[in-house]
């Protein structure tokens, strides 16, 4: 899956960043999403998705974003926890490009459309960190907590790290010092690493392919280990 990195650009400003989506670039704003085309004559916006304000009062900015090629999928989540699953659909008609893009005169790009798949919200957990694939979508937490979904938004298995900490609701979740900051999985291995925000990590071994989340601390072991 494609995961996003960040980018220094600050067009518009709250850029989160960048996300390849196949033949094409995601940009990830804190409000809205853009698909852009990529070759070397340069490059053309192809279509957008805007929140409108009511969600994001509600839901907050975005946050994270990541791509499963499998699923065709991109999946986003929000401040307060909702989690959206975009279809990015091809317009079968190819368009002349903007006579603004002078390196790309005379191509023509079929538009993007942005569609909701599906979209859930996580009521009890305040998603920090992203991990997919054609089965799974895993959410690493602002309370160190491992949350597994499939992508109907069924919650399948759940993993707390550490002991619940508290001061940290609301708004505020995400300055948990136990907070999921990454998780980087190595399919080889069927390993996954867990970073959180105060420095831990953590390693977690998969029984089988896919990431099959099980709800046992026999599973993950400490590399840099909590003091105790």
């Amino acid at each position: 899956s494609g995961e996003c990195s960040t980018s220094s650009t600050s067009e518009g400003g709250g850029v989160l960043g960048l996300v390849a989506a196949g033949k094409v670039t995601v940009v990830v704003k804190e409000g809205s999403i853009q698909v852009w085309s990529r070759g070397k004559k340069g490059r053309v916006k192809l279509g957008s998705f805007e929140a409108t304000e009511g969600d994001r009062k509600q839901e907050g900015s975005f946050t994270k974003a990541a791509w499963n090629a499998k699923q065709q999928a991109l999946v986003v989540l929000t401040q307060r926890g909702t989690i959206y699953v975009f279809n990015l659909v091809e317009n079968a008609r190819k368009e002349a490009v903007p006579p603004t893009v002078s390196s790309s005169i005379g191509q023509k790009f079929s538009s993007v459309l942005i569609t909701v798949r599906a979209q859930f919200q996580c009521s009890t957990i305040r998603p920090s960190a992203l991990l997919l694939d054609e089965k799974t979508i895993l959410l690493g937490c602002s309370d160190g907590e491992l949350v597994a979904y499939n992508w109907d938004g069924y919650q399948k298995a759940k993993l707390l790290l550490l002991p619940p900490s508290k001061g940290y609701e609301g708004d505020n979740a995400l300055e948990n010092p136990q907070c999921v900051t990454q998780l980087q999985y190595c399919k080889s291995k069927r390993m996954m690493l867990i970073a959180l925000k105060n420095g831990m990590c953590a390693l977690y071994t998969f029984s089988g392919e896919g990431l099959r989340l099980k709800s046992s601390s026999s599973s993950f072991c400490w590399i840099v280990a909590p003091r105790s």
